[in-house]
């Protein structure tokens, strides 16, 4: 049986991604570590693991069903998670609609019998990896606000160069 390693996430705008990109370079100034590739950049909103090729159909019919309205997400913290060596930033206040969407998510795996996670969902991007712990306070970072208005199914692949991603498909989140 073939199977993917899958992923659900927010993909911002090129635009956004670069300016995610050179928080990340400051932060790497600031502790370290190593820069998240600029296109790989997202926002996990749920990690299937490798997961069967026949379910898929499936899975893309159960989340076309997700209903859940556009938003703003402004990051705006930049930390360190020095047990897992990740580099972040992170929206201070998340807004109501990205937990929505999080839940709807999590109730269309659930349906198909698929695993969701059990850990508390800690919205952020990932701009570095094997990042050391910090040496007292990070400096501030610019805001970045960003539009949010689809979520994809991401096919991942390890390779010696870091991941690839490619997507499988793409939903739109309803106007506000």
């Amino acid at each position: 049986m073939a199977t993917q390693r899958l992923f659900l996430a927010l993909f911002p705008s090129h635009t956004i991604q670069r300016r995610l990109a050179e928080a990340g370079r400051a932060l790497q100034a600031h502790v370290g570590g190593r820069c998240v590739a600029t296109p790989l950049l997202h926002l996990t909103l749920a990690f299937l693991g490798d997961t069967s090729d026949d379910i898929v159909p499936a899975l893309c019919d159960r989340l076309a069903a997700v209903s859940c309205a556009s938003f703003d997400l402004t990051l705006d913290q930049v930390g360190v998670w020095p047990q897992a060596g990740i580099g972040w930033m992170q929206p201070t206040q998340p807004p109501a609609a990205l937990w929505q969407l999080h839940r709807s998510i999590q109730q269309q795996l659930q349906a198909l019998g698929l695993p969701v996670e059990q850990r508390a969902f800690k919205p952020h991007i990932t701009l570095l990896r094997k990042a050391p712990p910090s040496r007292g306070p990070l400096p501030p970072c610019p805001a970045i606000d960003w539009p949010v208005t689809t979520f994809q199914l991401i096919a991942s692949t390890l390779t010696t160069n870091g991941p690839q991603y490619r997507p499988l498909a793409s939903w739109p989140l309803a106007s506000a």
